[in-house]
């Protein structure tokens, strides 16, 4: 049986085994799924705001993403194969100052600076999402709030 984490706003956890990591509700932020297919290892982290030179904090994606790379290099994962699936950037509210789109631009400007490919996205839209990552696998399940529910 598999064991659930919960990753919140500003978090990130990278595991491997038989662990889902988890985010629940993701709105404009993005959840950013790294995975290491030559050693099972995959990470997950919830971005809630675009990029910020003046700040530490692992809310903003640059903060966040050089974290999970630092973390999967300690590790010894193989950096050249680390694969990315993004999720999330939703405009939920029309105020919402496009924060999904400017996070989504700036998970992507950050993956790239790091040579990681993204190869599966569902971002945009007007609606949340929840994510369940299987670190095992690299399998990310995504349900939305009318029920519909994908693999990636």
């Amino acid at each position: 049986m598999a064991i659930n984490l919960n990753v919140k706003m500003g978090e990130y956890n990278i595991c491997e085994g038989k662990k889902v990591l988890k985010s629940l509700g993701i709105g404009s932020c993005i959840a950013v799924c790294l995975y290491d297919e030559k050693n099972d290892i995959g990470g997950l982290g919830h971005v809630m705001l675009p990029s910020n030179m003046d700040k530490e904090s692992l809310k903003y994606a640059n903060n966040l993403i050089k974290c999970m790379v630092e973390d999967l290099k300690e590790r010894e994962c193989d950096m050249e194969g680390i694969i990315a699936k993004i999720f999330g950037g939703a405009s939920l509210f029309e105020s919402s100052m496009e924060i999904g789109k400017k996070n989504i631009k700036s998970v992507r400007k950050e993956l790239e600076k790091y040579g990681i490919d993204i190869v599966e996205e569902d971002v945009g839209g007007d609606q949340g999402r929840s994510i369940w990552f299987h670190c095992w696998s690299g399998t990310v399940v995504v349900s939305r709030p009318m029920g519909e529910t994908k693999r990636y």
